[in-house]
C-alpha cells in the first residue's frame, strides 16, 4: 500500500507557501477559516483530498480551473497537475521517498569476476583485501544471508558460494579489522568463519579462495568449543613438506615435464627452474626432483617473504629449498638469497618457480643479475593445464575420489579452458561437491564461462603469448629453423626472436634432425 503524504504549493499574492497533506485528510481551500487561506481569491472554496495515488476535488463555489481548463464539480487529479483561480496557482505534489534497491546475493560466478577485478584493485593501490568464507547449518543459509545482506557495507560483496556457504569481500580491510567486522556482524548466530587476506596470505584470486576455503574447514573443527569460531589463514613462508608425491601426467606434455625432471634429477643438477603460468602445479612437479629422498622439503612463498636469512637454508639441510614464484622477492632480497645460496652447500637441491623470463627482468634491472645465474643450467617449463587436457578429468577424479561425474561435468571439464590453473580446478571441483547430491557432479555444478580477460591482469597476456609464441613456431618451421631467416619474416632482429625463443622455451631441433633442404 501506498503510504506516501502529498503536499500543495501555494503561490497567491507574491506569497508562496507549502502545506503537507497527510493520506486521507481533506483540506479546505479558500477564504477566512479555510485550511489554505487564499486572500486574493475570498469568494473561493473547494476540498482536497489526498487518498494515497491520487487527490479528490470537490468544487464549492468560485470559478476553479484544471491545467487550464475549468473544473467539473468532483474530479480525480494526479500530482504535477495545476490549479489556478483568479491571481493564485496551487501545484499538486508527492513526497517520493528514496527506496533503495533491495540488495541481493552475487552468484559465485559474478562474485569470481568482481573477487578479480577488487584484487586488481587492491595490487595497484597496494591496499589488503579480505575474503571471508562463513559456513552455516543446514537450513540456516537463508538468514544467515539476510543478515549479511542487511550489515555488511554497500562495497563489500556477498555471494553464494553454495547452499549453505557464503562467500564476502571487505576490499581495503586488513585481517584484524574484518575479524571484528565478521565477529560484530554474525554474534550470536551458529555459523563458522574462515578468513584469508591479499597479499598477506595469498596474491591471486585462486589462492585467496583456497585460503579462505581451508581457514573455513579448519573453523568447523573449531565449533565445537567457540559459539562463532573464526578461523585465520596462516599460510606461513616456510613450511616442510615428507613423503610422497601422487602427479597427474597422462597427457604427452605433462608427462614430457615430469621426464626432463627425472633428467634433471639423475644428473644431480643442484639449481632447476621450473617456470611456466602461475597455479599450473609447478610445486607438484617439483616434488619429482625430491622424491625418495628421506629429507626436508622446504617451501618458502616468496611472495610473502618479508625478510631473508641463512635459517631457511638450514631448514632444508640435506634436502631441497623450493623458492615459489621467486621474482615476487624485492630486488634487495634476491640480492641477499643469491648470497645464502651460494654458501649453502648442505642444501642438496634449490629449486625455483617464475611464471617470468628470468633474463629480461635482469635486463629492466628488476632483477638480481647473479640470482638468475645460479639457475641458468636447468630451466624447465610446465605446461598450462589448458594445453595438457588429458590431464584434466584425472585430476578432477583426484580432487574428488568418491564423487562421480556425468558425462556433462565431463564435457564442461574438458571444454572450460581453466585459466587459473589447476588450483582453480580444484576450487571449482571442490565447490561442486557441496553443490552435488548423491556424490554427483553434474555439468552445472562446474563454471561455464572464465573471468572476463579485463578482469585478470594476466590473462590478456597470455593470450598474446599464446598468438606470438604459435606464430614463432610457425617461421622457424617455414625456415628450416634458420634463425635468421625467421626473424626477416616476424619482421624482427635475430636477437630479440632468440629472446622470444627463450621466453616460450624453443630450442633448436638436435643436428641433423632439420629436414634438408630441396
Amino acid at each position: 500500500m501506498d503510504t506516501r503524504d502529498a503536499f500543495l504549493v501555494v503561490e497567491d499574492a507574491s506569497n508562496l507557501t507549502i502545506h503537507e497533506l497527510r493520506q486521507g485528510q481533506k483540506c479546505q481551500v479558500g477564504g477566512r477559516g479555510a485550511d489554505v487561506f487564499l486572500s486574493a481569491a475570498s469568494d473561493v472554496r473547494f476540498a482536497l483530498e489526498w487518498t494515497g495515488r491520487q487527490f479528490q476535488l470537490r468544487v464549492k463555489t468560485g470559478a476553479i480551473f484544471v491545467q487550464g481548463k475549468p473544473a467539473d464539480a468532483r474530479m480525480a487529479l494526479r500530482a504535477g497537475e495545476e490549479i489556478t483561480t483568479g491571481g493564485t496557482r496551487i501545484a499538486l505534489g508527492v513526497s517520493v521517498p528514496l527506496h533503495a534497491p533491495k540488495r541481493r546475493a552475487l552468484s559465485h560466478t559474478e562474485f569470481r569476476e568482481r573477487l578479480y577485478e577488487e584484487l586488481a584493485r587492491a595490487r595497484r593501490a597496494d591496499r589488503p583485501t579480505t575474503l571471508g568464507i562463513v559456513c552455516t547449518k543446514v537450513g540456516d543459509g537463508n538468514g544467515v544471508l539476510s543478515r549479511a545482506l542487511e550489515s555488511f557495507r554497500a562495497g563489500d560483496l556477498v555471494g553464494t558460494f553454495a547452499p549453505d556457504r557464503l562467500e564476502i569481500l571487505l576490499p581495503d580491510t586488513d585481517i584484524q579489522a574484518a575479524q571484528s567486522v565478521f565477529g560484530r556482524i554474525f554474534a550470536g548466530l551458529n555459523v563458522e568463519i574462515g578468513l584469508a587476506t591479499a597479499p598477506q596470505h595469498a596474491e591471486s584470486a585462486e589462492r585467496l579462495l583456497r585460503a579462505a576455503m581451508s581457514s573455513a574447514n579448519e573453523a568447523r573443527k573449531l565449533g565445537r568449543d567457540e559459539k562463532t569460531p573464526i578461523a585465520i589463514a596462516t599460510n606461513p613462508p616456510t613450511t616442510t613438506h615428507r613423503g610422497p608425491v601422487e602427479l597427474v601426467t597422462q597427457d604427452p606434455r605433462s608427462a614430457a615435464a615430469r621426464d626432463a625432471l627425472a633428467r634433471s634429477k639423475a644428473n644431480e643438477e643442484r639449481f632447476v627452474l621450473l617456470y611456466g603460468e602461475r597455479s599450473a602445479g609447478k610445486s607438484a612437479f617439483a616434488r619429482i626432483l625430491h622424491q625418495d629422498w628421506d629429507a626436508p622439503f622446504v617451501l618458502i612463498h616468496c611472495a610473502r617473504v618479508t625478510e631473508i636469512d641463512a635459517a631457511m637454508a638450514a631448514a632444508a639441510s640435506g634436502g631441497s629449498l623450493l623458492l615459489d614464484e621467486i621474482t615476487d622477492l624485492s630486488l634487495e632480497a634476491q640480492v641477499r638469497l643469491a648470497a645464502i645460496l651460494k654458501g649453502a652447500r648442505s642444501v642438496r637441491r634449490v629449486i625455483a618457480t617464475t611464471d617470468a623470463v628470468l633474463s629480461s627482468l635482469v635486463e629492466r634491472g628488476v632483477f638480481a643479475k647473479e640470482l638468475e645465474a645460479l639457475f641458468a643450467d636447468c630451466r624447465i617449463e610446465i605446461p598450462s593445464l589448458r594445453s595438457r587436457t588429458a590431464d584434466v578429468l584425472p585430476l578432477a577424479q583426484s580432487f574428488a575420489p568418491d564423487y562421480q561425474f556425468s558425462i556433462g561435468a565431463v564435457a564442461r571439464l574438458r571444454s572450460y579452458p581453466w585459466p587459473g590453473n589447476v588450483l582453480e580446478l580444484r576450487n571449482a571441483v571442490e565447490r561442486a561437491c557441496l553443490l552435488s547430491d548423491e556424490k554427483k557432479i553434474l555439468g552445472e555444478h562446474l563454471p561455464a564461462e572464465p573471468v572476463t580477460a579485463a578482469a585478470d591482469e594476466g590473462r590478456l597476456r597470455a593470450h598474446v603469448d599464446s598468438v606470438e609464441r604459435a606464430a614463432i613456431v610457425k617461421a622457424l618451421a617455414d625456415s628450416n629453423h634458420n634463425q635468421t631467416h625467421a626473424a626477416k619474416k616476424l619482421g624482427v632482429s635475430r636477437r630479440a626472436l632468440i629472446y622470444k625463443m627463450e621466453k616460450y622455451g624453443l630450442k633448436r631441433p638436435p643436428r641433423g634432425s632439420r629436414r634438408s633442404k630441396a
